[in-house]
């Protein structure tokens, strides 16, 4: 039955393992991540250049430059929020959703932690 001629029949190889696709909430998590850190960035610059501008435009500055660290607080509180809905997923990839997560909570750690700087040095005045 067995043509010696030819090679014994091979097996076929294993299927590849299916890659997790990338979820959109992770995929979001990380974007909104990479937005506030953008954000505090901008606030720091702003917050430098009202320092050396003259005291006309120093008071306006100063309420920009506040409204802008809380605007990149509450971005970075979704940025978490998703992260953690990115991290529970089962199926999904977890790549995205880990970076997001760490880069929304140390911005939100980090203004948190220069608001209570700022409220200490107030109180001491």
């Amino acid at each position: 039955m067995y043509d010696s001629s030819f090679p014994p029949p091979v097996a076929p190889p294993p299927p590849l393992p299916m890659q997790k696709k990338h979820s959109g909430v992770g995929i979001a998590s990380f974007v909104i991540g990479i937005v506030s850190v953008l954000g505090v960035c901008v606030t720091f610059g702003l917050s430098f250049y009202a320092q050396s501008a003259s005291s006309q435009t120093s008071s306006s500055m100063t309420s920009t430059v506040g409204f802008l660290g809380i605007c990149s607080m509450v971005i970075s509180l979704i940025g978490v929020g998703l992260g953690i809905a990115g991290v529970v997923q089962k199926v999904q990839s977890k790549v995205f959703p880990i970076i997001g997560l760490v880069l929304s909570a140390l911005v939100l750690l980090g203004m948190c932690g220069i608001m209570l700087l700022g409220f200490s040095m107030l109180s001491s005045l």
